[in-house]
């Protein structure tokens, strides 16, 4: 149960204060994650890894791939987020 006290009070103040600097903490911006498409070369650049491993997780569904293009001239971009 809270103790209720009365406005103008030295504890009130206090507390309407310690209120204030808890309510600012919580409210902190998150950044949002970008999202790009990018070769299978770059993504594994990216994440440190080899391009086979990058088209193994491709064929495992761990990435996201969009392919395009025929068979001479695919074009594999995957999805990274960061």
């Amino acid at each position: 149960m809270t103790k209720e006290f009365r406005a103008g009070t030295r504890r009130h103040k206090r507390n309407v204060a310690k209120a204030r600097r808890a309510a600012k903490r919580s409210i902190r911006p998150v950044a949002e994650p970008i999202t790009r498409w990018v070769t299978v070369n770059e993504a594994a650049d990216i994440l440190g890894v080899s391009a086979t491993t990058v088209r193994n997780r491709i064929k495992a569904g761990k990435l996201h791939a969009d392919i395009s293009g025929g068979r001479g001239n695919r074009n594999t971009l995957v999805r990274i987020t960061t």
